[in-house]
């Protein structure tokens, strides 16, 4: 039987691979360990497990687990602690959970024997002192407590509160006791250290650079670390500012670090670790006036992150680190040459590694520079060669319609270069393939498509509007949302109320929880799911053409003025040169009285030829932002009727289209256009849904920002809009239609679709009953970018609900 006390251990010796223990549960992140040598781990399912020495072992120290026990039905352990008194036989396990509660328990129980409920949020740090078994706790409600160690009236001994430790203002994730019973540390995400005694705050330490994990003493320094992987130190007697800051090996956020003073080296040894499984292990040192932080090693391990690290006390593998990671299982690094891994295994640790973390950074490389495949077309007209370049998960349709319009080839050459990329490049047949057997009658869910989003894949990448700022927020599918809220809200210094509201955000959002009732939360209603939170909507705002700046009017007025030339004298088209400079005036002073008693000018100008016609309807969206001007145009010439009959007809360029477009998105702005085009519903709709594909992006969006402002006037002038809805879905249920789409037409025609959806339950049924939800599918696919994302995931959740 193996024994305890093992001579190999040396000054020079350093951290090395010992073994890898899968403990069967790929939920734990928290672990702690007492004298006895017994490791506690917590875990997400709501579990809580002791993991032992295994003393048949023949030749090295082994664990062994016994029974996971659910002390708190299913809800989540955040943190966890453990505890032994010889003497008193006290062998003692503090959990803090999801629910806010501190829950002690005895080894061998299977119920708590006291709990706390002093937390309103999740208990994300408990700490016991293993000298005087004092407990500190800290949680996402900004708060921390002691908890001290006290004998009953009956004799035996229990725990009181002592103290609330109230001074932070975001979520506190490390809380220690310093050993005096009366001083504690704590360590938050508002980026500060505090120094505590008896309840009051002795000192507050600041100059770490972003949310802090961890604090730590170490003789007359305390240390802190976290989301900037950098350990920043101060002297306990000064709080202005770090006495001196150490560069860590780890690329990202810290989650764990621990000192440790080995007796048979007579070391001080300090440990880090974090996200994308970095480590490192610091001899520390104090000499008279400074402290000194030496790396001993450092390295990677094979898992997404590293939660928890501890070294393990007198016994036999006195001196290791055991981390508790993401991926479940505890990884251990040992000191001495005799608990080492064996070669064979040693390499096959090593290759684990290396092709684990070459896969996660292959991801985060494709995500700061994605793969592109570039291919060589000869210009029919034999002038040379063009290059298209195809970015893999892009839509090839999408892909073909830009290069057509950036080499300003005819649309007819479509087919052929759409033809040329599939049969050249496999990722773009692989695209079209796997779209295909999405669209052929598959009922499920979108098919998921991993967003990248800071070097990592998410399921599902929100926007939210921060007062003047717009940020994201990443969810993957098995996530706890209340967990993703609160990192969210640290991240970006919101306080523990928005958290509330990011939770129910992401309940309404993702259709894997929507399906879900949020605990004590009941089922939302048609009503209710007409109306969903933080995705942009309602849109209130109308869109305005009023671009009245120097060089587009100067170039307006170049172009009037050159096919004047055109023009005898004596031709109503032409421009006399009073008449140019009352143009000339309304266009720099942006003063409508300039204008509106020449309406007759514009009128001529329309007598022009249909390729002198774009700066005359140029003029005209200018002119339309004055109501004044505009009914009096109307009244003269019939301008509405005119403009809609050229657009209808194709009888003029698209250039010319795209300045009607854009009048008529300005004469939403008045009631009396409205009347005319509430009047012919259907005709400016089915007019603006035509021009949505045009072959120039500006004509796109003008058609759709026209037909979003006549929606969003909609619900004032109580328009029907369901008609509209149903006339979107005909047209883009064809794939080809929404290829032809840029990407920020996309998002303009989710804006108008989920503005038309917005409060109307009866819209979104009789949406989700048709062919609603194969174009929303069709739409999510198109790489349109974070709102259109967002806008695709609303649109989507309302029809699901519907059904």
């Amino acid at each position: 039987m193996w024994q305890s006390g093992d001579p190999s251990v040396y000054p020079d010796s350093t951290y090395t691979y010992s073994l890898t223990y899968d403990i069967g549960n790929p939920n734990v992140r928290y672990i702690d360990v007492n004298a006895a040598n017994v490791i506690v781990a917590g875990s997400r399912d709501g579990s809580i497990q002791a993991i032992f020495e295994d003393g048949t072992s023949e030749d090295k120290p082994m664990f062994k687990t016994g029974h996971k026990k659910f002390m708190n039905g299913n809800c989540a352990v955040h943190s966890v602690a453990t505890w032994t008194w010889e003497e008193e036989n006290m062998h003692v396990i503090v959990c803090g959970y999801r629910d806010g509660s501190t829950r002690f328990y005895n080894h061998t129980g299977n119920e708590d024997f006291l709990r706390f409920y002093d937390h309103s949020a999740a208990v994300c740090v408990v700490n016991i002192n293993k000298d005087s078994g004092q407990v500190t706790t800290g949680g996402w409600d900004s708060r921390a407590f002691v908890y001290g160690l006290t004998r009953t009236s009956e004799g035996s001994m229990t725990w009181k509160k002592m103290n609330d430790l109230i001074g932070h203002t975001m979520s506190v994730w490390d809380a220690r006791s310093l050993g005096h019973v009366c001083r504690q540390l704590t360590a938050s995400a508002d980026k500060t250290i505090k120094l505590w005694e008896n309840g009051e705050c002795l000192a507050t330490y600041e100059g770490y650079p972003d949310i802090l994990r961890q604090a730590l003493s170490f003789e007359d320094y305390l240390l802190g670390t976290g989301n900037d992987p950098v350990i920043s130190c101060f002297h306990f007697s000064k709080s202005d500012g770090p006495h001196k800051t150490f560069e860590t090996k780890c690329e990202s956020h810290i989650n764990t670090m621990e000192v440790f003073k080995h007796t048979k080296t007579d070391k001080n040894y300090l440990v880090v670790g974090g996200e994308l499984g970095f480590y490192e292990v610091f001899t520390a040192s104090q000499t008279s006036d400074d402290i000194h932080l030496l790396s001993l090693c450092h390295g990677r391990l094979p898992v997404t992150s590293i939660w928890k690290a501890i070294f393990m006390p007198i016994g036999s593998f006195y001196g290791d680190i055991v981390f508790a990671t993401e991926n479940g299982p505890l990884i251990v690094l040992t000191l001495t040459t005799l608990r080492r891994a064996k070669d064979d295994d040693a390499a096959k640790f090593i290759g684990q590694t290396i092709e684990f973390n070459e896969i996660q950074d292959a991801l985060r490389e494709k995500h700061d520079n994605p793969e592109y495949f570039g291919f060589t077309i000869q210009n029919p007209d034999g002038s040379g060669d063009m290059q298209i370049k195809y970015k893999s998960g892009d839509d090839p349709a999408e892909t073909v319609n830009k290069f057509i319009v950036h080499n300003n080839l005819p649309k007819s050459s479509f087919k052929e270069v759409y033809g040329f990329l599939i049969e050249h490049c496999a990722s773009a047949a692989a695209y079209v393939t796997e779209k295909k057997n999405r669209i052929l009658g598959k009922n499920d869910d979108i098919q998921k498509v991993k967003v990248m989003y800071e070097g990592k894949g998410y399921d599902y990448l929100f926007d939210v509007s921060l007062g003047d700022k717009q940020v994201k927020i990443p969810y993957n599918i098995g996530e706890d949302p209340s967990e993703v809220s609160q990192t969210f809200c640290e991240k970006h210094g919101l306080n523990i109320g928005f958290m509330k509201k990011m939770c129910d955000f992401l309940y309404e959002q993702v259709p894997e929880l929507a399906s879900k009732t949020r605990p004590g939360k009941a089922s939302l209603n048609n009503a209710e799911a007409a109306r969903p939170s933080n995705c942009g909507l309602p849109i209130t705002v109308l869109k305005k053409y009023d671009d009245f700046e120097g060089p587009n009017t100067a170039n307006l007025i170049k172009k009037l003025t050159t096919d004047n030339t055109e023009y005898d004298a004596d031709s109503k088209s032409h421009l006399s040169g009073e008449e140019l400079s009352v143009l000339t005036s309304f266009l720099t002073s942006k003063d409508p009285s300039t204008l509106i008693n020449h309406v007759g000018l514009i009128e001529n100008l329309l007598l022009r030829k249909e390729a002198h016609l774009t700066p005359v309807f140029h003029l005209i969206y200018l002119a339309s932002t004055c109501e004044n001007l505009a009914v009096k145009m109307d009244h003269q010439f019939n301008l509405v009727e005119l403009m809609k009959n050229i657009v209808i007809g194709e009888k003029g360029s698209v250039n010319s289209f795209t300045m009607i477009l854009r009048a008529f998105a300005n004469l939403c702005h008045f009631e009396y256009f409205l009347k005319k085009f509430q009047e012919e519903k259907m005709t400016f709709a089915n007019l603006a849904l035509a021009q949505a594909t045009a072959s120039k992006q500006v004509t796109q969006d003008a058609a759709l920002n026209f037909l979003l402002n006549f929606v969003v006037v909609a619900g004032t002038i109580d328009l029907h809009v369901s008609e509209i809805a149903n006339a979107l879905i005909l047209k883009f249920a064809d794939p080809s239609k929404c290829g032809l789409l840029s990407p920020g037409s996309i998002e303009g025609l989710l804006k108008v679709w989920a503005q038309c959806l917005w409060n109307r339950p009866a819209v979104i049924r009789a949406c989700a009953v048709g062919k609603g939800p194969d174009v929303i599918r069709i739409l999510k696919d198109k790489n349109a970018g974070e709102v259109a994302s967002t806008l695709s995931r609303t649109v989507f959740n309302m029809l699901q609900r519907a059904k």
